[in-house]
């Protein structure tokens, strides 16, 4: 029989950063939330058609793609502080006209 030797305990190459532990498990759980999404897109939103109509085929989602920025251009960050000012009501839904709060803070141009 082979006798197992001890193994030291690891150590931790640094002290604990509780900003890269926050991020990393939001990032875990936006992984989570977006595949979740994915599959329930994937059986589509299947619904019933009106009286009389033809069943409307279910568009199929293969993939999806998601984009990290360390930096955001200046509209960017415009239109997110501006939807940061806006509530959301209890279906994800925000609450206000923000459409019309950001073409207002923008030129026509």
């Amino acid at each position: 029989m082979e006798t197992l030797t001890k193994q030291p305990w690891p150590k931790a190459s640094g002290p604990h950063d509780k900003v890269s532990a926050d991020r990393l498990a939001y990032l875990k759980d936006t992984k989570g939330s977006i595949r979740l999404g994915l599959e329930k897109a994937k059986t589509g939103g299947k619904k019933k058609p009106k009286k009389g109509a033809a069943p409307v085929e279910a568009k199929v989602l293969e993939n999806c793609a998601v984009f990290v920025a360390k930096e955001y251009p200046e509209f960017q960050k415009k239109c997110l502080t501006i939807l940061q000012e806006f509530e959301f009501d209890e279906n994800n839904k925000i609450v206000g006209d923000h459409i019309a709060a950001i073409r207002a803070a923008f030129d026509k141009k």
